[in-house]
């Protein structure tokens, strides 16, 4: 049997924070076997930002980076990590909460219907909302904002 020598990996945009860690893994991934398997990223070409999901699915290529608040309805379960305030004061307690929910059977189950699993997290910074004065830590504190 066959066995690949190259996956096909989707993005989209440009090289940026935000994709650096997949760029070095494609590196890595070619300096541990001699280049004898390669990560080809595509900035793109090979799917819209929104359909990476629907690519995988397909077959279309192997790996794709997804962000869960660009199509809510096909990956629910993980949405969960783009709610506000959830408390994460540092990279290390976010990488391990996405891990948490990135390991719940539930999000296994329905990313299978995509026929997809998730290799690693792309952490962002937290959307919270910042100002100035005492912090507001009661709901009433925030009306009139």
């Amino acid at each position: 049997e066959a066995v690949a020598t190259e996956w096909n990996v989707s993005l989209w945009g440009k090289r940026r924070a935000f994709t650096e860690h997949v760029e070095k893994l494609a590196e890595l991934v070619s300096e541990k076997t001699n280049g004898e398997f390669t990560l080809n990223i595509s900035y793109g070409g090979l799917s819209k930002n929104k359909e990476n999901l629907d690519g995988i699915s397909i077959g279309a290529f192997e790996m794709a980076q997804f962000c869960a608040g660009y199509h809510p309805d096909k990956n629910r379960t993980i949405t969960v990590l783009e709610l506000p305030f959830l408390g994460v004061n540092n990279l290390e307690e976010e990488v391990a909460v996405s891990h948490a929910v990135y390991d719940h059977p539930a999000v296994q189950d329905e990313l299978a219907q995509w026929n997809a699993k998730l290799l690693m997290t792309s952490p962002m910074p937290q959307y919270n909302i910042v100002g100035t004065g005492e912090p507001r830590d009661e709901l009433a504190e925030f009306e009139g904002m």
